[in-house]
């Protein structure tokens, strides 16, 4: 824009602008504000001194152009956040409100006023330097800005000397008497827009009052203040940096990034100040390869090969043994200090500038120091010694993870515990968390290595991946002692091209059964995910003939026997007479799981094998879960019906048909014991249940999984129900049948999971998603944890919906679990950093929430999940993006949560 002095105002949202035409004198916000002066402009907004006649007071009126208010833009919510923190040394929200102009709608923000930056002060010097002690006080000033960002799970994005400025403040009297010594406002021109005259208004920003070369004494009572969030990017959200030339050698070769890339655009900032020239010279920075290069030379160091090997593009720059192809400049960071020719400045004072140059320029994020780390460094001391407003900085929080207080004084308590209790204890912890919670018991004091180790960490094992499951079996192989404490093994497997592991997980299980290593085993779980079917049995392997008599025959305390997801060759066993005949054999199998995803199996013989003898468990089995896949022809349900579980308790069905409504009101009303059912989607046979169902029917059921018109038959019971998962119920039916049934509000269901989809008129308005979230948390306000898919709304709009103002309610909330239409449009990095800013707005929102996790596909396990972390006072700290388990209530002793066919 370098053709206009000022901004282009005829320039339309169309041609990426879209201006506000504002002028001295014209009232927004409904005449509450009015403009006085302009303070600048930029390539997404103008800047505007307003006097506030409401509370009189001057506020900078920040005007977004047409196309910055239309675009994905966060600024706002950043400054929410920060507002509802009360961080002080952040940018301080004002108002907000939609102006309208002849170019559409613009977002207005209100904010504390700022004079000119210190970029502006360096630029006044001749020299085009600043002194040394005014660019320590400048990086001591924001240090404390950017660790309240960092802990907010937010990048600035943009830490150079331009953003950071004086502080004017809002005092009118002080403002007044600035603006006093002030030339009156200037119009540089007057344009047309759309047949109507504005005028071009000059940019004049108010003087703070301070020069290029003021002492240090002089320079103590400045204050200075890092400011425009609008740059802000969420932790792991999106790659974007319009500073080319202060990028990150993380944002070039494109792997992961954090908040360590403001430590590296600071020392770009500290270099430029302090030498009057940029660290990367602009002709550097038009081929990413000499960026590279040039970068290496001046921190005099080399990309690491695990580093260079992570890059998805190192294919550009390094060589196939991971060593960069380029040649690497002889210049160093002393070589251009020495020729930069800094005026006033003494050798030690080069050392020292170099010396923090140097930690903050590290090329492996990894190896680069926190805010907290860095703010200690020796060159910075100056800079907080001489400032008035100067506050000692907490560690970040990452340094000391958060141990609340309830939790030390409980510590010797539960030391001087008998052990019996104990081992209640430890067995009462739900099992998909019970490793890491053993383990973390153990590694506390002595008291629990002892009483723990090996005993109950041994005794609940989960593996979520091939390579730690073939490491488990090794070491139970190497050491048979370890075999002997195993009561539970459960098994997520999930086979990727890498290269194989030293052992075949199938032939490992297999051998550690044959040969009695597991003589205590009780519970066993194999969950093959969907990879498996892709690349086959002769790849990775599959279970022998024998292994269903060798587990009955070989581990005789089995009692939960759960195999899911694999290809037809895990089930080739069933169809022999060592199948399932053997397991009558069995005295103590309670729990049986067997899901036939994607195998023939299902519509042939597999399903007559489990019908034909199902009887020989069915006096002992309180928990049973079938699944026949997603066969293009269902079997009928009618043999398992007919069969009579008098302990079940527990019942899973899916991908069956029903062919006599009134043969399966015979099977509820055997089974009154049943507490969990969950029932296939989408049932093209006839209905489950009749329409005449009072109370009374089930009256121990508590957890409920159907579709709408199941659940609608089932209405007169839903009141006992803690858990209720809901499938196409996306639309008003839902609330109305809820309504119906809990017209006070008052009900037991800590847990509700939805899916389905809206109706396409919807789509395009938020607002439908958000008043259909709004009226579940009128009736159901005590909800513990909230699933909610919507198969047909993508990522942005779902959240968009879910952020609403007018959702509210649901404070209760610990658990959110979300799942949106375009998934698989997006990487899972981009997921996460979408994640990451979602929950940390809802956790504002939502004091209780615990964690938000991605669901969107049921199967693609373990799940990205954003944890909340939060102080001692309960208020949210940042958040953690990493892997974690599905719905929990109601799936305490499911080792995958709830995973379709886990168990």
């Amino acid at each position: 824009m370098s053709q206009f002095p000022e901004e282009p105002l005829s320039e339309s949202a169309a041609d990426g602008s879209g201006y506000f035409p504002a002028f001295p004198g014209l009232k927004l916000g409904e005449n509450r504000y009015e403009v006085i002066r302009k303070l600048g402009y930029g390539p997404r907004s103008s800047v505007w001194l307003a006097l506030d006649a409401q509370d009189d007071r001057y506020i900078a009126l920040k005007i977004l152009t047409v196309h910055a208010t239309n675009q994905a833009n966060y600024e706002l919510e950043v400054l929410k956040m920060i507002q509802r923190r009360g961080l002080d040394d952040l940018p301080s929200l004002q108002c907000h409100f939609i102006q309208n102009s002849a170019h559409g709608e613009h977002l207005c923000i209100g904010l504390a006023v700022l004079g000119t930056s210190l970029e502006d002060l360096r630029l006044s010097s001749p020299t085009k330097t600043l002194p040394v002690h005014i660019v320590q006080k400048a990086v001591a000033s924001i240090m404390v800005p950017l660790l309240e960002l960092h802990k907010l799970s937010l990048i600035h994005g943009a830490v150079t000397g331009d953003n950071i400025r004086f502080f004017i403040g809002n005092n009118k009297g002080d403002i007044e008497s600035r603006l006093a010594q002030l030339p009156p406002c200037k119009i540089e021109k007057v344009v047309a827009i759309n047949g109507v005259e504005y005028p071009v208004v000059r940019s004049q920003p108010i003087t703070h009052g301070y020069d290029w070369n003021e002492t240090q004494s002089s320079f103590v009572n400045c204050s200075l203040y890092l400011s425009n969030v609008g740059h802000g990017i969420i932790m792991l959200y999106t790659k974007c940096y319009n500073y080319v030339a202060l990028r990150p050698p993380e944002t070039i070769i494109e792997t992961s990034y954090d908040s360590k890339v403001d430590i590296w655009m600071l020392g770009c900032a500290v270099y430029q100040l302090l030498t009057g020239d940029p660290l990367v010279l602009p002709e550097k920075t038009e081929d990413e390869g000499d960026h590279l290069a040039w970068i290496q030379a001046m921190v005099q160091d080399r990309f690491k090969r695990e580093l260079a090997i992570r890059s998805p593009v190192r294919e550009c720059f390094f060589a196939e043994d991971g060593f960069f192809i380029e040649d690497i400049p002889e210049d160093t960071l002393e070589s251009r200090f020495a020729s930069s020719g800094m005026p006033n400045i003494t050798p030690d004072q080069t050392r020292g500038a170099v010396q923090f140059l140097e930690r903050c320029l590290v090329l492996d994020p990894a190896d680069r120091p926190t805010i907290a780390e860095l703010k200690s460094h020796p060159w910075l001391r100056p800079g907080f010694a001489c400032s008035c407003v100067f506050r000692s900085i907490p560690p970040l929080l990452a340094d000391h993870p958060l141990q609340p207080l309830s939790k030390m004084d409980l510590r010797p308590q539960l030391q001087a515990l008998p052990t019996e209790l104990l081992d209640e204890i430890v067995i009462s912890i739900p099992l998909h968390s019970a490793p890491s919670t053993i383990l973390s018991l153990i590694l506390t004091s002595r008291v629990f290595y002892t009483n723990l180790y090996p005993r109950h960490l041994y005794s609940r094992v989960i593996l979520r991946d091939e390579r730690r499951t073939s490491q488990a079996i090794t070491n139970i192989f190497e050491n048979p002692n370890l075999g002997r404490h195993v009561k539970g093994i459960h098994i997520l497997y999930n086979p990727t091209r890498e290269p194989k592991c030293p052992l075949n997980v199938t032939d490992g299980v297999e051998g550690l059964i044959t040969l009695g290593l597991l003589p205590s085993l009780q519970s066993f779980t194999f969950h093959a995910q969907a990879g498996w079917n892709g690349y086959g049995q002769n790849v990775y392997g599959g279970f022998s003939q024998n292994f269903f008599g060798n587990i009955i025959k070989k581990c005789p305390l089995l009692s939960e026997f759960v195999l899911s997801g694999p290809e037809d060759s895990f089930f080739t066993p069933l169809a022999y007479d060592l199948g399932m005949s053997v397991l009558k054999d069995s005295k103590t199998l309670k729990t049986l799981g067997l899901d036939f995803c994607n195998t023939t199996l299902g519509t042939t013989s597999g399903f007559d094998i489990v019908a034909g003898n199902g009887r020989l468990l069915s006096f002992t089995l309180n928990s049973l879960s079938l699944s026949f896949g997603s066969c293009s022809k269902l079997p009928c349900i009618s043999p398992i019906l007919r069969l009579h579980f008098p302990n079940l308790k527990r019942l899973t069905l899916a991908s069956f048909c029903l062919s006599d409504t009134a043969e399966a009101m015979s099977f509820w009303r055997r089974h009154p014991t049943l507490q969990t059912l969950s029932l296939p989607s989408d049932n093209p046979g006839q209905p489950l249940f009749s329409n005449d169902i009072n109370q009374g029917f089930l009256p121990n059921l508590v957890h409920l999984e159907a579709d709408l018109n199941e659940v609608a038959a089932l209405a007169p019971i839903i009141h006992q129900l803690t858990r209720l998962c809901v499938r196409r119920s996306i639309a008003k039916e839902f609330p109305i049948l809820l309504q119906r049934v809990f017209p006070d509000g008052q009900s037991r269901i800590r847990s509700l999971e939805i899916e389905g989809a809206l109706k396409r008129s919807q789509i395009p308005n938020p607002l439908a998603f958000s008043d259909y979230i709004l009226s579940i948390a009128k009736i159901i306000p005590a909800l513990e944890e909230f699933g909610l898919t919507c198969r047909n709304l993508s990522m942005q709009l779902f959240f968009e919906s879910l952020l609403e103002d007018r959702v509210q309610g649901l404070q209760l909330m610990r658990r959110l679990y979300i799942g949106y239409r375009d998934y698989h449009v997006h990487s899972e990095e981009s997921r996460g950093r979408y994640l990451a800013l979602v929950t940390n707005l809802s956790a504002q929102k939502w004091e209780s929430l615990d964690s938000v996790t991605d669901i969107s596909n049921r199967y693609d396990y373990p799940y990205t999940v954003a944890n909340v972390v939060r102080n001692e006072e309960g208020k949210a700290t940042w958040v953690e993006v990493g892997k974690g388990n599905g719905m929990q209530i109601g799936y305490e002793n499911s080792p995958f949560g709830s995973i379709p066919g886990s168990g």
